[in-house]
C-alpha cells in the first residue's frame, strides 16, 4: 500500500483522551516529554494522540504528503508496525510531536507486538510543535532496526530527533537502531534538557547492535541546558561517530547515562562534554576526533551528505508557509465590484494603492460567505 502526494490537513485533538476531557478530570495538561502525558495517578504517561494512527501496519510507504495545520501529534504508526516507510514528506505547524514511530510503554513487546525495521527518511520537518511544547520533530519510542535518515529538521522548541525511553536503565527489544545523515539546526528554541539529537535507555545488549548516531550534522541550538548530541539517563551501547557539531551551546554530553558509549571521528567545536549530572560514564571511549572552530573545517562530504538527497529537495519548495490558502482558487456569495473580487482575498497583495484591498461582498447581500479551494478541501467563512 502507498500513501501519495496526499493532504492531512485541519484537524483537532479530538479522541477518548481529549483535551477537554482531561482538564475537566482534574488531570490538566501535564507532558513529561515527547508529548507523553500524565493521565490520572499514575506518572507512567500516555501518548499524546496523533491525527493520523496506523496500528499493526506492514510495508506501508507514505511519500510526497504533507501534514500540516494538526491539533495534536501528525502521524504515529505504532503497536506492532513493521517494514513502513515515510519518505519525502513536509511536516509543519502540527500542534504536537511531527512524527511518532512506536510508543512509550512496549519494552517488554515481543513478536508481532513490536515495532521493527521502519523507515523514515528525506522528510522536512520544520516549525513544530506550535503549542504542546515538549514533543519533538520525530521521536522513536521502544523500536527495532529502525533507520532515521537524511531528514532536514529545523525550528524546533525543544530536541529535534528523540530516540528511546526508559531512565530507569531497564533492558527492552531495542537494538541496532540507526540516526544518519540528518541535518538538525535552530534546536531547544524554547526548552531545556534535551538536544538536537536526544537517546534515552538501553539501545542493545552489546556496543555491536546498540545505536548508531553517524554523519549527522547539528548546529545553533540554544538553550544552555542542551547538547547538540545528548544522552540521557540509562542511555547505554550507543555509538557516535562522523557527525559536524558547531554553534552550538553545547556539543556533546549528556545525564546518568549508563556507559558502554563510543565518540570517534566527530568533528566538533567544544571539545570537553557537557554532563551535567556526573562525570564520564563507565565504559566509554573518547578518540579521534576533531576540534574546528566552524563548518568551513569540517569535512565537506559529510556536510554535502547531511539532510534531504537530490531526489526530494523540491518537497522543499513547496513546502507551505502557513499561508496554505495563498492564491488558490475562491469563491464568494457576491462581490462588491470586480475590484473587490474574492481572488481579492487570499493573493498575497499588500498594496496600499488597490481600490479595494481585498474581498468585499455586496451591500444588498444578508449572509456573505467566501470560500477557497484548498484541493483536499473547500473552507467557507460565513
Amino acid at each position: 500500500m502507498c500513501v501519495y502526494n496526499t493532504w492531512f490537513i485541519c484537524s483537532r485533538w479530538a479522541d477518548h483522551l481529549g483535551l477537554a476531557t482531561m482538564v475537566s478530570s482534574g488531570d490538566g495538561f501535564i507532558d513529561i516529554q515527547t508529548n507523553n502525558i500524565v493521565v490520572g495517578q499514575s506518572c507512567d504517561g500516555v501518548a499524546m494522540p496523533a491525527d493520523i494512527v496506523f496500528t499493526k501496519a506492514q510495508s506501508i510507504r507514505f511519500e510526497r504528503n504533507t501534514f500540516i495545520h494538526l491539533g495534536a501529534q501528525g502521524l504515529a504508526i505504532e503497536r506492532g508496525s513493521r517494514n513502513n516507510s515515510v519518505i519525502g514528506n513536509v511536516f509543519t505547524d502540527i500542534s504536537g510531536t511531527g512524527l511518532r514511530i512506536g510508543t512509550f510503554d512496549t519494552p517488554n513487546a515481543t513478536g508481532a507486538d513490536q515495532d521493527v525495521g521502519n523507515v523514515i527518511s528525506n522528510n522536512y520537518i520544520h516549525d513544530l510543535p506550535v503549542e504542546y511544547h515538549g514533543g519533538v520533530g520525530i521521536f522513536a519510542g521502544y523500536v527495532a532496526n529502525t533507520l532515521l535518515s537524511h531528514n532536514e529538521i529545523m525550528n524546533m522548541p525543544y530536541s529535534g530527533i528523540s530516540n528511546g525511553w526508559g531512565w530507569n536503565g531497564s533492558a527492552s527489544y531495542a537494538n541496532n537502531n540507526q540516526i544518519k545523515n540528518n541535518l538538525i539546526y535552530n534546536y531547544m528554541q524554547l526548552l531545556a534538557d534535551g538536544g538536537g539529537i536526544y537517546s534515552n535507555g538501553i539501545q542493545g545488549s552489546s556496543i555491536e547492535n546498540g545505536e548508531h548516531i553517524e554523519g549527522n550534522v547539528v548546529h545553533d541550538g540554544r538553550n544552555d541546558y542542551s547538547n547538540g548530541i545528548y544522552t540521557d539517563g540509562g542511555s547505554q551501547y550507543i555509538t557516535i561517530q562522523n557527525n559536524v557539531l558547531y554553534n552550538n551551546i553545547h556539543d556533546w554530553g549528556g545525564c546518568n547515562p549508563n556507559g558502554d558509549m563510543l565518540f570517534q571521528y566527530n568533528y566538533w567545536q567544544k571539545s570537553l562534554p557537557s554532563w551535567g549530572c556526573d562525570q564520564t560514564p563507565p565504559n566509554t571511549v573518547i578518540a579521534n576526533n576533531t576540534t574546528i572552530n566552524g563548518s568551513d573545517q569540517a569535512p565537506i562530504s559529510i556536510l554535502n551528505s547531511a539532510g534531504i538527497e537530490h531526489a526530494y529537495q523540491d518537497i522543499k519548495d513547496g513546502s507551505p508557509s502557513g499561508n496554505v490558502a495563498l492564491n488558490m482558487p475562491s469563491g464568494a456569495s457576491s462581490e462588491w465590484s470586480t475590484d473587490c473580487s474574492s481572488s481579492k482575498a487570499n493573493d498575497g497583495s499588500v498594496n496600499t494603492n488597490d481600490s479595494c484591498g481585498g474581498w468585499s461582498p455586496s451591500s444588498q447581500d444578508a449572509n456573505p460567505w467566501w470560500e477557497v479551494d484548498l484541493g483536499p478541501i473547500v473552507f467557507r467563512i460565513k
